[in-house]
């Protein structure tokens, strides 16, 4: 027998009162309980964004790394750059 919403109202309405207020009060934590329980993260969902968040710190670690050598590069073409008019200074001085 399939149970409906209109078996368990006329189910219910044939409790006493005082019975029936209770058990509504049951029902009702219950479903507030069920409620909260659907909106809690899954155990995969969170795994989900485990992985998700380690991939982007591997992005991350992984910017920070080329930020570091472009850093690098531009103070070595800096030094050479500074190198050569230096040198082109020496040059003009020696004329």
């Amino acid at each position: 027998m399939m149970i409906t919403d209109n078996l368990i109202r006329r189910k219910i309405s044939e409790i006493e009162p005082h019975l029936r207020d209770i058990l509504i009060s049951i029902l009702e934590g219950i479903e507030k309980h069920t409620q909260h329980i659907s909106q809690q993260v899954t155990k995969n969902e969170f795994n989900e964004l485990k992985d998700i968040v380690a991939g982007l710190t591997r992005k991350v670690n992984e910017l920070a790394e080329a930020h570091r050598r472009t850093e690098e590069d531009l103070r070595n073409h800096l030094k050479e750059q500074i190198y050569k008019l230096e040198g082109s200074q020496e040059t003009w001085h020696i004329r």
